[in-house]
């Protein structure tokens, strides 16, 4: 089937923003626990809000769907737009509200719960890595503002600018990127060419994660780990309650609550009877 002209331009326009986002999405990834940073700059908060913003800008033009608010990346680019404008709160509660709020009280219960239990020695290295993913990610936080407040306002306004213009992020700029949003190259128009992008982009950018030691198929616990079952085609794995819940009734003479059971001859000698019996006088 030949690919409607939206959907090659679409491919097109993320053909030349490819490398950039493979860039931006690691920086996301590891701003938000992948990796400790020693040492943040005002430059890297700029940078973390131009990367959400090209994150989002992979969605759009793959149309991606909308089911949750990955990267807010429009909102990222207007704040971005503000903080120009010496407007530095709203930076900080996106910062605080992207990477903050960690449950450590829920995995500490949890860790102490695996460690009871025998052979759970796997279950328990998992939680301490996103234990210490999380741990990441509130320093890379406190390692931001600690840059931010450090300076005076004049002094971040004027950084915040020349970072911005780096990134072709000055203020007529982003209002002309945030109008693209409306235009339909960014609507949502799902295509398979679109999925197939999708997925082979997201299968390189990933493997950085993926390749964390707690997550190696050698560490995996029972609940992630392949199974050895071999299994038939999806089309004839029953799927639990399905008999039940379709149960043909309407030929079911004998109101039987399982029909797919082969029928042996007491079933076929009742089926007799209950149509002797229920047959309409002539």
């Amino acid at each position: 089937m030949p690919i409607p002209d939206l959907i090659e331009q679409k491919l097109a326009a993320f053909a030349a923003i490819q490398d950039e986002f493979i860039a931006c999405f690691a920086f996301v990834e590891a701003m938000h626990g992948q990796q400790r940073f020693d040492a943040l700059a005002v430059s890297d908060a700029v940078r973390y809000l131009h990367a959400c913003y090209i994150c989002e800008c992979k969605d759009r033009l793959l149309s991606v769907p909308k089911t949750i608010r990955r990267y807010r990346g429009a909102e990222a680019l207007s704040l971005l737009g503000t903080w120009q404008a010496g407007d530095t709160a709203g930076v900080v509660a996106f910062l605080t509200d992207r990477l903050d709020s960690p449950p450590f009280a829920q995995i500490a219960q949890q860790i102490a719960e695996a460690e009871r239990q025998e052979n759970a020695q796997a279950w328990v290295r998992r939680l301490e890595h996103g234990r210490a993913i999380l741990l990441n990610r509130s320093m890379n936080l406190l390692r931001l503002l600690d840059a931010i407040f450090a300076l005076p306002t004049a002094e971040l306004v004027r950084q915040v600018r020349d970072e911005s213009a780096k990134l072709n992020h000055r203020p007529h700029q982003i209002a002309a990127a945030l109008s693209e949003f409306d235009e339909p190259l960014y609507a949502f128009v799902p295509h398979q060419a679109l999925v197939q992008r999708n997925i082979t982009v997201m299968n390189a950018a990933g493997l950085s994660t993926l390749r964390q030691p707690a997550d190696l198929p050698g560490d995996r616990t029972w609940r992630v780990s392949p199974s050895t079952v071999p299994h038939g085609p999806f089309a004839e794995i029953p799927i639990p309650g399905y008999t039940e819940l379709t149960a043909p009734l309407h030929n079911n003479l004998c109101r039987h609550r399982f029909t797919v059971h082969p029928d042996t001859p007491a079933d076929i000698a009742n089926s007799t009877t209950y149509l002797v019996e229920n047959l309409p006088p002539s």
